[in-house]
């Protein structure tokens, strides 16, 4: 049953070709993301404005790099429209968001934060699914029953360990 279960994975267009380069990136944003919480636990007496401000320039300064060099710019437009959606989405989808992120990860565990965004990625592809009738094909929900128990085991295991000592 595993080999077979492997065997349509590898053959799947899910591991063919590019996709691998994803994997890699995605990899790679999962170490930054541990880095992120990594240096935001260690910094607790930091003001959570300075730090959605510090995070949010970095990751300009970290895609500004590739958007230039790909051209991207070339295609937005800016209109009244467009810069205010561009503006909301900045300012209360994204900085709001990390200043209550940013003030709310010094009272929680490491751990825990990092199970939090576990979850966020299950959480689109459901909302997805549900909002906007996206399909989940068989590999999305494997993939959210396996994050969503993993995250559970993880703090149990934890909280065992917690009361022990």
């Amino acid at each position: 049953l595993i080999s077979g279960f492997i065997q349509n994975l590898s053959e799947s267009k899910a591991l063919s070709g590019h996709n691998y380069v994803g994997i890699l990136l995605a990899a790679g944003a999962a170490l930054l993301y541990a880095c992120v919480i990594v240096i935001n636990k260690k910094t607790p007496g930091e003001n959570p404005v300075k730090k959605t401000t510090t995070q949010l320039a970095s990751t300009v300064i970290a895609v500004l790099p590739y958007t230039v060099l790909f051209g991207e710019w070339k295609s937005a437009s800016f209109n009244f429209s467009n810069t205010a959606l561009l503006l909301i989405v900045g300012i209360i989808h994204t900085g709001a968001a990390y200043y209550l992120y940013f003030k709310s990860i010094t009272k929680i565990k490491a751990q825990t934060a990092a199970i939090f965004s576990y979850i966020d990625p299950v959480s689109a592809v459901i909302l997805s699914s549900i909002v906007l009738n996206e399909k989940m094909d068989l590999l999305s929900i494997v993939g959210a029953v396996m994050v969503i128990a993993s995250a559970m085991i993880s703090e149990i295991n934890f909280g065992s360990k917690k009361t022990e000592e």
